[in-house]
């Protein structure tokens, strides 16, 4: 895949979650889904293509990079009036770096193959 496609498919993802994280009211078909789930499936994509897009020491930075966006995201809840911060939301988010990363080593290369065979490059 393209870097640039790469780019986007993590930044515009990585923008929608921050702002479905810190907007007072969120669409509400969204959260017909388990508040746990949408951390879990958020972090896992998230940790996923930001190992694809970062080149050297992908798996420590990625991590690190995931633990604080995880920590900003849940310390910028604790100060709205409408959002709490939750350890539970936190501790979702980590298991989904460590699926993520696991699915970068395991499945990365397999996917960066099938998308250079699709999209060039």
């Amino acid at each position: 895949m393209s870097e640039l496609l790469l780019r986007i498919a993590f930044w515009v993802p990585l923008a929608v979650c921050t702002w479905l994280a810190l907007t007072p009211a969120p669409p509400r078909a969204i959260f017909h889904i388990s508040d746990l789930a949408l951390h879990l499936a958020a972090f896992t994509y998230l940790t996923f293509f930001l190992s694809m897009v970062l080149t050297r020491s992908r798996y420590a930075r990625t991590a690190c990079v995931m633990l604080a966006y995880g920590v900003a995201i849940e310390l910028l809840q604790h100060l709205t009036v409408t959002r709490t911060a939750q350890w539970k939301d936190l501790g979702m988010d980590l298991v989904g770096i460590v699926v993520g990363l696991c699915g970068y080593h395991y499945f990365g290369a397999q996917f960066s193959a099938v998308s250079r065979r699709i999209f060039g490059g």
